[in-house]
C-alpha cells in the first residue's frame, strides 16, 4: 500500500511574488555594494602605491639631479668667460677650436669628477605606468584634477 503525502504548495498569490521580488532586489543591490566597496578599496591601495613609486621616483631623480647643480653653474660661468672667442684651444682632436657648437661644449666642459656623463639620466618607469595604465584617474579622484596639474615638470625642477 503506497501513502501520498499531501505538501501544500506556497500560495501563488499577489504578496508571495511581492516578497520573493523584494528578496532579489535586495540581494541584487546587496551584490552590487560589496562589489563597489571591494572595487574601492583596490582602487585606494593602487593610488598608494602609485603614490609611493611616483615619490620614490622624484626622490631619486632630485638625489640625480642635485650634484649636477654644481656642475652646470660651473659650466654657465666658463661660457660666459668665453664670451665671443672664436678660436680658443679646446684639447679636444674632434673639435680643435671653440668656432664650433662641439667646441664650445669642448672648450667650457667642467670637470665630472666620478659622473660619466654630462647630463643626468631621470626615471619615468612610475609615470610612465600611471599614465599608460590609466591609474592617474584615480589620483586625479583622490586629490583633485587641479593638484595632479601641479605636479612640477622635469624642467622646473632644474631651474633654481
Amino acid at each position: 500500500m503506497e501513502m501520498h503525502a499531501h505538501v501544500p504548495k506556497m500560495g501563488r498569490t499577489l504578496g508571495h511574488w511581492l516578497l520573493e521580488g523584494l528578496f532579489i532586489v535586495i540581494s541584487v543591490a546587496l551584490g552590487f555594494w560589496v562589489t563597489q566597496v571591494r572595487e574601492e578599496r583596490q582602487n585606494r591601495a593602487l593610488a598608494t602605491r602609485i603614490l609611493k613609486g611616483l615619490e620614490t621616483e622624484v626622490q631619486y631623480n632630485l638625489s640625480t639631479l642635485e650634484p649636477f647643480a654644481d656642475i652646470q653653474d660651473r659650466w654657465v660661468e666658463a661660457m660666459a668667460k668665453l664670451g665671443d672667442a672664436k678660436d680658443q684651444r679646446t684639447g679636444f682632436p674632434v673639435c680643435p677650436t671653440s668656432s664650433t657648437a662641439c667646441g664650445v661644449f669642448s672648450a667650457t666642459r667642467p670637470d665630472l669628477g666620478e659622473m660619466k656623463s654630462s647630463f643626468p639620466l631621470f626615471r619615468r618607469a612610475a609615470w610612465d605606468t600611471a599614465v599608460s595604465t590609466e591609474a592617474l584617474r584615480l589620483l586625479e579622484l583622490r586629490f583633485g584634477r587641479s593638484s595632479i596639474r601641479d605636479l612640477p615638470d622635469a624642467t622646473a625642477i632644474g631651474n633654481r
